[in-house]
Order: C-alpha cells, then structure tokens, then sequence
C-alpha cells in the first residue's frame, strides 16, 4: 500500500507540475489563450468599444480558420508577457515580437509576417547619427527585450557604449518619457513602425541611426509546442499570408503620411482652440446622435477650428459651410461657430440618412462624409 500511494502521489505531482497545453488540449477547450500587450501596434479597443489591431485581427483570422476562439491575454509589456508563456499561462504571445538568439534559447517562433529594423530614437535635441555620437548618450530600453540584447552585443565593439535596461519597461513608456525630456535620458531604442506611430502623439522625437539589419517578427511559442507552431505555420502558408496585405494597408498604410510641422500645430491647436468649442460640439452631437469628437475631427478638416475661416470658393465658417447648405439646415450667420456647428451635424446627419440601413451604422458615416 506505501509504494501505491507513493507511485500515486508522483503521478499526481507531475501532473501538477505540467505548465503547457497540447495542441489537442487546444483544440478540445475550443480556445487559444493569447498573451499580448496594449498598444496601438497589436491589441486595443476602438472609440466604438471594439477589439482592434494589427494582432489582434491576425490572430483572429487564425482562429476562425481552426475553429477556435482567441480569449486575449493582456500583460503590461513584452517580459512580462514571455514570462507569463513560460508559466504556461498562455499558448502564445503575438505582440510584434522579434526573433532574437536569446529567445531562441528559451522560444520557438513562427510565422514570420514581417520585419522590424530598430532605430535610435532621442528628444529633438539630442540627435544621432553615428556610433561616436551614440556613445556620448545616456539611453535607456527595456531590461530582456530584443533592443537590450542588440546593444549588449554591440557594446563588444563599442567599448564606450553604455546603456540601462529598465524592468517592466514598456517601450510606449520610454517613448513618452523621451519626448517630455525630463530625465537624465537622452535616447530609446524601437522599431521604425513604432516610432512612426508614436511620433504623431510625441512631436519631440527625432529618428536616429539602425542598429544593424532587420529582424524577423513573428509568434512566439513555448518549445513544447511544435505542434501549435506547425499548425501556425501551415495555416500561414495556405491562407493567412495572403490576407496580410490588406490587413498591413489597413494598419500601417498611413505611416509615411506625416508633416511633422501639421501634427504640431495640430496638438497645440488641441489645447488652445478646441477647449472653446467643446460645448457646443457635444450639444450638436447629443441632438445628431454623433460622438462629439467625430464632428471636432470634421470640423478641424475643414477650418482648423476656426470660425472665420474662408475658402478660395466661398464657404465660410467653423464647418465651412455654402450658402446654399447654410440656407437649407437654417443657419443664418455662417460665422457664428455655434450655428456652423448645429448647421453642420444636421447636414452630415442628413447624409448619413441617405445611406442604405443594411450598410452598418459606421460605414455609413465614412460613406456620409466620403460624399
């Protein structure tokens, strides 16, 4: 009866002890745990309270095909995340992570659906181009993330080189902290794509030089997982790799659109212009059934918010209305900003009514405004 219970109390522990799902385990609870992070890179909820990003839709497009629900997993940055995967408290991790040698030793990867080129990213004043000028910085990353590992390497070659690595230090954070200049830093390191999202909320960063040739950014998995990563793989393969482009134009497409001098004026026109008009946007919004911050986008279109504004055509005011509009939604003073707001939200609701109701309530409004 001892060696029973002995040979019982084994088996239990090491059934215990198990941290990894199989890819059959998978398929029988008809759900993928999905470890990921919260930025606009990977997994967000939209304005309209929807599940978005670039990861987030990639990964549903997996699931679907299998038949299986993605149950997201949101940890406060990359470390955390491939920690959590190591505890066996998810199946995967999709945050745009890159393949490095040091993940390698402990991950298996896959697919590889894209590549991410690390830059120096600095405060405006702080400038680099070179590696001389690189070893003059005080920089800062994230501690075990691919950034880290890449200036570990580089600091063999370059013995001037020094660098601290901050734990649970999301890149987004350190972006942010850059830009504000309120440190004793001087320079992060990212990927192009982040700081070319970034830049557009963060008008202080300036792009610096790479840090050597593209990465390969893929899914990870733990090494238990071949058959999961296989399945991954073959499913890329035969119909995900063709569903990347149109997924890419939708996140990404807009990158290289960028007037550093617009995207300044505009956040300062945020603060100094739009407080006056707040009111009368929401009012307008509340009584068109709008998000007030739809028709302040609108607005910003069409006269930067300013209620004297004119065009070469004629129309006038804070939504740049014709007389023949003005007249027809009952504005009498088209320089009268809270008329031209009421004016203009009635017209766009005007708009969207003429769009079929089968067409669903947000394509409706694009719809409105693209006419």
């Amino acid at each position: 009866m001892q060696y029973i219970s002995i040979i019982l109390l084994c088996l239990t522990v090491a059934s215990c002890s198990k941290k990894h799902r199989s890819f059959e385990e998978i398929k029988e609870s008809k759900t993928l745990r999905v470890l990921t992070t919260n930025t606009e890179m990977t997994y967000y909820e939209n304005r309209d309270g929807e599940k978005a990003g670039f990861e987030y839709d990639l990964i549903k497009l997996f699931t679907d095909d299998l038949g299986l629900n993605a149950k997201f997993i949101v940890r406060p940055n990359i470390q955390d995340a491939l920690k959590a995967l190591s505890a066996g408290k998810g199946d995967i991790v999709a945050a745009g992570l890159s393949q490095t040698d040091k993940r390698e030793e402990n991950f298996i990867f896959g697919p590889v659906y894209d590549k991410a080129e690390q830059k120096v990213i600095c405060h405006k004043e702080n400038t680099v181009d070179n590696f001389e000028e690189l070893q003059k910085r005080e920089i800062i990353v994230g501690a075990r993330t691919s950034y880290s590992e890449r200036l570990s390497k580089l600091k063999t070659e370059y013995k001037g080189l020094s660098f601290e690595a901050k734990s649970k230090a999301s890149t987004p954070e350190l972006l942010k902290m850059i830009n504000e200049n309120d440190s004793k830093y001087d320079c992060t390191i990212a990927d192009l794509q982040i700081f070319q999202i970034y830049r557009r909320y963060l008008p202080n960063l300036r792009l610096g030089m790479s840090l050597g040739s593209p990465e390969d950014v893929s899914w990870v998995f733990n090494q238990e997982s071949s058959e999961l990563q296989e399945a991954a793989n073959k499913w890329f393969k035969k119909s995900g790799k063709k569903k990347l482009k149109p997924l890419k134009e939708r996140y990404y497409s807009f990158l290289n659109k960028y007037d550093a001098y617009d995207i300044n004026k505009f956040q300062l026109r945020i603060k100094s212009r739009l407080p006056k008009y707040i009111k009368d946007l929401k009012l307008a919004a509340k009584q068109y059934k709008f998000d007030w911050l739809l028709l302040a986008a609108v607005a910003y279109q069409e006269s930067h918010w300013n209620p004297r504004a004119k065009s070469p055509t004629g129309v006038r005011g804070f939504m740049m209305l014709t007389r023949s509009t003005a007249k027809a939604m009952g504005v009498k003073n088209r320089l009268d900003s809270t008329q031209s707001i009421m004016g203009g939200a009635k017209y766009l609701r005007k708009m969207v009514s003429r769009i079929p109701s089968y067409i669903r309530d947000r394509d409706r409004v694009w719809l409105a405004l693209a006419s």
